[in-house]
């Protein structure tokens, strides 16, 4: 992610709140090595399986955002 960063290029980060695969907190330490080149976002009621079905505000609201241009 550091170097993602480094090349200019942004990620939106949507993990369930309730993942039972991939821990949360592994998503918040891979939105934090990545500062300003990383937007995390926290779905509510939402595990790992079913984040897609769950998450379409979060989704729309996401691809909605300028995108951010490297270099």
């Amino acid at each position: 992610m550091k170097r993602f960063a480094q090349q200019g290029g942004h990620a939106t980060i949507l993990h369930g709140a309730s993942d039972n695969i991939i821990p949360i907190s592994m998503g918040r330490e891979i939105a934090t090595i990545g500062q300003d080149a990383a937007t995390f976002i926290e779905v509510t009621d939402s595990g790992h399986n079913d984040i897609i079905a769950r998450a379409e505000r979060e989704i729309t609201a996401a691809l909605s955002l300028p995108q951010r241009r490297g270099g």
